[in-house]
């Protein structure tokens, strides 16, 4: 779950996270992956933590079901490498940690995508709403989060509105 994380890296304090998609499967769908942006080290200026529901297992069809968060410290900004860009600003600051423990904690660490093999939107959502909840998002960020996410984007401001395929948490429990 944990990739490229010192044992420092979970007390790092965070202001701002983003909300980034890829555009993946031929231009049909977007990847979505949570960031939160922390000091940076020697190396460099500035650094951040992705939170991504990884796809793994796929059934007989080849359709990927089974996801597992994954936890990784990148040294890129996500606007480099992604279609959609979303900035969200975080009202206690808090720690790395705070937000694993909360994602942990609300059991959103595995996930069962929709039978489509979609999900991503829905599973950052409820993750957001959980960090809300926490008091860690303002009510305004994560209304315009969830406006974003309502979108196919093919490019910064290109977008198509695609419903929200909506997967199930594991150990039986949804919000």
């Amino acid at each position: 779950m944990l990739e490229g994380l010192t044992s420092g890296d979970e007390n790092l304090i965070t202001k701002k996270a983003f909300l980034a998609a890829g555009l993946v499967a031929g231009g049909r769908t977007n990847h979505w992956r949570i960031y939160l942006e922390v000091p940076g080290n020697r190396q460099h200026q500035e650094r951040f933590i992705r939170l991504d529901m990884a796809m793994g297992q796929v059934d007989g069809d080849g359709n990927a079901l089974k996801g597992q968060l994954v936890i990784k410290s990148v040294s890129y900004l996500p606007a480099n490498a992604e279609t959609k860009l979303q900035t969200i600003s975080l009202d206690t600051e808090p720690t790395v940690g705070d937000i694993i423990a909360t994602i942990v904690n609300k059991r959103r660490e595995y996930y069962l995508y929709h039978e489509s093999g979609q999900g991503c939107r829905w599973w950052c959502s409820v993750v957001l709403e959980d960090l809300h909840d926490a008091g860690y998002i303002r009510s305004g960020d994560l209304r315009e989060a969830r406006e974003v996410l309502r979108y196919l984007w093919s490019s910064s401001r290109r977008r198509q509105e695609k419903p929200m395929r909506e997967g199930t948490f594991e150990y039986g429990r949804n919000p």
